[in-house]
């Protein structure tokens, strides 16, 4: 799963990704070079992009330094504060902020946000989303400044962040078969001296 994520950014280094729920079709400015989304504010030292919206012009500086990120991170030299994609990507980001500053001028980032009530920015007119089982089946991607609504984050049986009844059964089912295994997998990282290879070990505790 860690290693699908860099030919995916390789290739949106020259192309354009969407894979939400569309409740208003966004149009960017004239100039607009980079826009994605920055994920649902939870982890206030982490600056995280959630990625299910993501355009580019081609060999956009912040996705090449994503790219060094994840580098770094495979070869050992990085340290996620997230999941491997959002996590690099935002470290990216705020790397060509740096290097990049003239190139970074023309940018739009959007916000997730978990659209319940008591929530800070919370939707009242929006619907909420039925029939879903999940942490995220009421994440929207908005615009704070304009106050308006763009995307759902999660579309309802896409994963298990949003399962349907079905997929919520079999979740259950599949929980209760672990619990009565005693024996757990880990997936650590190791490098190989010798070829500079990494090593995906798995570690069997009984």
């Amino acid at each position: 799963a860690l290693t699908a994520k860099i030919p995916l950014v390789f290739t949106l280094y020259q192309n354009y990704l969407l894979d939400i729920k569309v409740i208003e079709p966004i149009l960017l400015e004239d100039g607009i070079t980079f826009s994605s989304v920055r994920e649902e504010l939870k982890r206030k030292k982490a600056f995280n992009f959630f990625q299910a919206f993501l355009a580019s012009a081609p060999n956009h500086p912040v996705l090449r330094e994503t790219i060094r990120v994840m580098l770094d991170y495979y070869e050992g030299r990085h340290t996620l504060h997230g999941f491997m994609g959002v996590s690099t990507m935002g470290d990216g980001y705020q790397a060509a902020l740096e290097a990049y500053p003239d190139e970074m001028k023309k940018v739009r980032i959007l916000q997730e946000l978990k659209n319940v009530p008591g929530v800070e920015g919370y939707y009242e007119d929006l619907t909420q989303q039925e029939g879903g089982v999940g942490c995220c089946c009421q994440h929207i991607v908005h615009d704070p400044e304009e106050r308006k609504v763009y995307f759902r984050s999660r579309i309802v049986g896409a994963g298990q962040f949003c399962m349907n009844a079905q997929q919520y059964e079999d979740y259950k089912i599949g929980r209760r078969k672990d619990q009565t295994t005693s024996t757990a997998t880990i997936v650590s990282p190791q490098k190989n001296a010798k070829n500079n290879l990494l090593i995906h070990t798995r570690v069997n505790k009984g």
